[in-house]
């Protein structure tokens, strides 16, 4: 019988696997970027002649909206959805960004997309500005063993809120994710962990008053 622990392993490993199976398949559609859904009775003579158009190897899209539209039009009954509207409607959202200007659809190549990827990341890491790292570094205490002192350790923490004091504006606290409150009186050229010793967890807002 497998243990309760064991089990809880084996659930979290085929959730991972489950992930990583959509991560893959959502960079592979991304990567090929076209539509991928198979082609509903392909291979019916009976098909509607818009259809076809739309199931066709270079389909010129505002074509195929006229003959959706008349196909439609032409029955004189209150539009329904059908199996292949439902298609068509799916079809046209994906396709929407890739129509030239002749109607006709360019999907980019691998190499266009990640060009254009690459571009707008550069755009986005210079419209950012350029930061740098200015603490605090030190946000939690270690305790390895029950006679042991407690050491400052350095790790990843999030900062969560900042708030500067209205009446000195060189003096403003930050509050982090694990639990810290950290205050600076030099406009943040040095920070000091000022809720040592308490019973704190994270630290989502904090508001400084004036003094």
């Amino acid at each position: 019988m497998l243990t309760s622990a064991y089990s809880e392993y084996l659930y979290s490993m085929n959730i991972k696997c489950c992930l990583l199976t959509i991560a893959m398949l959502g960079l592979k559609f991304y990567l090929n970027a076209q539509y991928f859904e198979p082609k509903l009775n392909e291979q019916d003579p009976n098909l509607p002649e818009w259809v076809k158009l739309m199931y066709s190897e270079d389909p010129n899209v505002y074509e195929v909206d006229r003959a959706f539209a008349d196909f439609y039009k032409s029955k004189g009954k209150p539009f329904k959805h059908d199996i292949y509207s439902r298609y068509y409607k799916r079809w046209r959202r994906f396709v929407t960004p890739y129509i030239e200007d002749n109607g006709h659809i360019h999907y980019p190549s691998t190499e266009e997309r990640l060009a254009a990827s690459s571009q707008q990341n550069h755009a986005m890491s210079r419209s950012a500005g350029d930061w740098e790292f200015l603490g605090p570094r030190i946000h939690y205490n270690a305790k390895y063993n029950a006679g042991s002192q407690y050491v400052p350790i350095s790790r990843q923490a999030n900062v969560y809120c900042v708030d500067r004091c209205d009446s000195d504006p060189d003096v403003m606290y930050c509050g982090t994710e694990s639990g810290g409150v950290y205050k600076t009186t030099d406009k943040a050229q040095n920070w000091f962990y000022v809720t040592r010793g308490l019973s704190v967890e994270g630290i989502n807002a904090i508001g400084v008053g004036s003094f």
